[in-house]
């Protein structure tokens, strides 16, 4: 109701000013029509409305695309509102966006631009984007927008069932319309994937967080496991070299702990080292090792950490580090079961705040 009535103000104050007064005004930059000086003039901010006229006069398409269709200002608005500096400014892919519902808008606006912009070129759907018939435009537009939300789900404060949005994938399109499936497939197992990682991330932050408290679930737990990890300091993203040096800049001489349980010991030659207990915090069991995990558990690897750490995850000073060796030699004990070793920390998946802890399970490599 509110846009008709702007519309039939818009109308009536164009039949008052007449031709003259529907020529292009000059802005700081270049001249634009009015109609769309007057819709650039509804953005509620002034920077909105420099930025706009910046982008409109320094892409004479942009200009002319949205001087014949000025409701593409609100378009460019949402995307710009959610930090968009490239898509906002392409035409072609103002128009396409125009063509979603407006809550499919500001879900996929929370894409990163690069990420909206390979999006927007795959809504092509046999050889053009903009017409009834591109289902791909209409999945997203139906369904209760959980599509949508399904393809975002690694973004904060968007929930969708992602299971159901996989059955209703396969359901709709699977033994149908393969290009749409393969579309969506595709989007959608995308997103699974980075909302996994970035609930391993967060499960990790956590996991390192209650460990900094000896009275916490999680230490008592991993207590239970590493009897004597009251001896030993907790070290977070350690970075070792798997290539027996300390110089290991490709990406297959080294690794990143997620943590390292290290106390001072000595090897066979009675010199001293660190002992270290490498843990690998996984959000769910099934995420394995990687490579380069693995290799360091081969005998002929002794471990050389890339960049020292100088503190704990309390922030307290590493005790023995005055008294170790120039090159900080981190050394794995092999042949002694139960001693040093890389252990994975692992949730069920079905959580990561504090409250899902209760749920780690431990496991040796």
């Amino acid at each position: 109701e509110l846009a008709i009535a702007k519309g039939v103000v818009l109308a009536l104050a164009i039949l008052e000013l007449g031709d003259k007064e529907l020529e292009d005004i000059d802005t700081k930059s270049c001249k634009i029509s009015r109609r769309l000086n007057w819709r650039i003039m509804e953005l509620d901010t002034e920077k909105k409305r420099d930025d706009i006229i910046d982008d409109i006069c320094s892409d004479e398409e942009l200009k002319k695309v949205m001087e014949g269709d000025t409701s593409l200002v609100s378009e460019w608005d949402i995307l710009y509102s959610n930090g968009s500096q490239v898509v906002r400014k392409d035409w072609s892919s103002l128009q396409i966006f125009d063509w979603l519902e407006y809550k499919v808008q500001i879900h996929l606006a929370l894409m990163s631009d690069e990420t909206l912009g390979s999006f927007i070129d795959d809504l092509e759907y046999n050889g053009t984007y903009l017409n009834p018939w591109n289902k791909k435009i209409t999945a997203l537009n139906g369904f209760n927008y959980n599509l949508t939300k399904a393809f975002i789900a690694y973004k904060n404060d968007v929930e969708v069932n992602m299971e159901y949005v996989r059955d209703l994938i396969s359901h709709n399109y699977k033994g149908g319309d393969q290009v749409v499936y393969a579309w969506a497939d595709h989007w959608y197992k995308r997103a699974l994937k980075l909302a996994n990682m970035n609930n391993g991330t967060k499960f990790e932050k956590n996991i390192t967080k209650a460990l900094t408290d000896k009275n916490s679930v999680v230490y008592q737990r991993l207590l239970e496991t590493v009897p004597d990890l009251e001896d030993r300091q907790i070290l977070s993203q350690v970075y070792f070299c798997i290539n027996n040096s300390t110089v290991c800049a490709d990406s297959g001489q080294y690794f990143i702990a997620d943590l390292a349980l290290v106390k001072e010991g000595f090897n066979d030659e009675d010199e001293k080292v660190w002992d270290v207990i490498i843990a690998d915090i996984k959000y769910k069991e099934s995420t394995d090792f990687t490579k380069n995990q693995i290799e360091s558990t081969n005998k002929s690897i002794v471990l050389f950490v890339k960049s020292p750490k100088d503190e704990d995850i309390n922030s307290q000073a590493i005790k023995f580090n005055n008294d170790l060796p120039v090159n900080k030699i981190f050394e794995i004990d092999k042949d002694i079961p139960c001693h040093s070793y890389i252990l994975k920390i692992f949730g069920d998946g079905n959580g990561i705040e504090s409250t899902n802890f209760k749920n780690m399970y431990f496991k040796k490599l």
